[in-house]
């Protein structure tokens, strides 16, 4: 269990990982909400360098099947609001890249519907650089102080716009980072 602003918020398990990449920079995807449909996520991983993929929940058994297309790949997933029965993933994960820690989890634990003031007050807890959330299927990149927040929105089924989004960090190897939202376009 989680305590932020002296409310509770359940977390029933949080893995961290730790990986150094010995290269100019790690690029790290970031995609949410899949709901079966990786379609879209296999296209993206394909067209792309990725050291690392972060699925932030909803439905986390895409994660497996991400694993089987991509076996050389590494995969990491969190469970989501719609992952309750999964008890194969974690609800938090912490990873930490070259010294930058990153702070993955869906974020319905965190009430991100309703802002990202408790997902911000936890991460500065924990001393993570990134927060990443899901569970609004809408993308959303913010800074608050040194901590940057990203939604990538929905790989699948987006909300507030046609497309779907994810999202993109890069991490150098002497710890600069940089972040971005992405957009996949539709055939006309």
């Amino acid at each position: 269990m989680v305590l932020t602003m002296g409310m509770r918020i359940m977390s029933k398990s949080i893995k961290e990982l730790h990986y150094t990449y010995d290269q100019k920079f790690t690029r790290v995807l970031v995609i949410s909400d899949s709901h079966n449909h990786i379609t879209h996520a296999i296209k993206v991983i394909q067209s792309g360098r990725y050291d690392l993929v972060l699925h932030l929940g909803d439905i986390v058994s895409d994660v497996d099947d991400l694993r089987c297309i991509f076996p050389e790949l590494n995969i990491e997933g969190v469970r989501g609001n719609c992952d309750f029965y999964d008890t194969n993933y974690p609800d938090i994960l912490i990873v930490t890249i070259n010294g930058v820690k990153i702070l993955a989890c869906h974020g319905h634990q965190f009430r991100v519907k309703s802002g990202t003031m408790l997902l911000d007050e936890y991460a500065k807890k924990i001393t993570a650089k990134i927060a990443l959330y899901g569970h609004s299927h809408q993308h959303k990149l913010s800074y608050e102080e040194d901590i940057t927040l990203l939604n990538p929105g929905s790989i699948a089924l987006p909300r507030g716009g046609p497309n779907p989004t994810y999202g993109v960090i890069e991490i150098e190897k002497n710890g600069v980072l940089h972040s971005s939202l992405q957009e996949i376009k539709k055939k006309k």
